[in-house]
């Protein structure tokens, strides 16, 4: 495994475990610490030794590495294949629909289902897909029921004493609580009730399961406090 090894045929690519430090340069001499790290800068600067015709680029989402291997003169690049280029362009969750019969929302109200055909101008509809759907009289929240395949009313559901107080809201509240539904991500500025409404749906929940998580990162994140609320560590974890 010392030797170029194909990946797959030529054209994917070939790799090798690079076992020895053969370049002028150490990085655990330079940073003076031997660790993990230091190795894999000397793996990439041995490559550049043996490769000089070549250009040898250390792929690492550790910027601190990145940053090392640069000051070594070493071409260093971030691992962006998966990585989100633009956060508008990620699904919403929930998705309004103008120009519904209002006969049809009457429908809903009255059955508490319609079939997906009878929504004009619904497309790609997805499992799980929330919607908002407005007519010129009136308006009804639903979302896509993958089991039934039907469009189905989402009612404004307390748990644990919460209430939700608007339409995003009481979409997350209905997922958490869905038995179907097995993970649920949501995203929103702070204060928009996010960990209440988990909270009070897992705990809604609670006949259902052995035992509830809650956990939170206690290293604050992007220069932000810890939560949207005043407060230390202790005054958050101890409760």
């Amino acid at each position: 495994m010392q030797d170029w090894i194909p990946l797959n045929g030529k054209s994917k690519g070939s790799f090798k475990v690079v076992m020895s430090n053969e370049s002028e340069i150490d990085a655990e001499k330079v940073f003076d610490e031997r660790k993990a790290d230091h190795k894999i800068l000397n793996a990439a600067l041995t490559l550049q030794d043996a490769h000089p015709d070549r250009k040898v680029i250390l792929v690492t989402k550790d910027i601190n590495l990145r940053l090392k291997a640069k000051s070594l003169n070493l071409v260093s690049e971030d691992y962006e294949t998966g990585k989100v280029k633009d956060v508008d362009d990620l699904d919403q969750g929930s998705t309004v629909l103008e120009r519904v019969s209002s006969q049809k929302i009457s429908d809903m109200y009255r059955d508490g289902f319609c079939e997906v055909s009878d929504i004009r101008g619904l497309k790609d509809v997805k499992a799980n897909q929330y919607y908002i759907l407005k007519s010129s009289k009136n308006s009804v929240l639903s979302y896509y029921n993958p089991e039934t395949q039907k469009m189905e009313k989402v009612e404004k559901r307390t748990a644990y004493g919460i209430r939700p107080k608007n339409a995003e809201q009481t979409f997350a509240l209905h997922a958490i609580t869905n038995p179907d539904v097995r993970l649920v991500a949501i995203q929103g500025v702070a204060g928009t009730g996010k960990t209440l409404l988990a909270l009070a749906g897992a705990l809604e929940q609670r006949r259902d399961f052995k035992q509830i998580y809650l956990a939170r990162p206690i290293v604050p994140l992007s220069n932000k406090d810890i939560g949207y609320l005043p407060g230390d560590i202790k005054s958050k974890l101890n409760p």
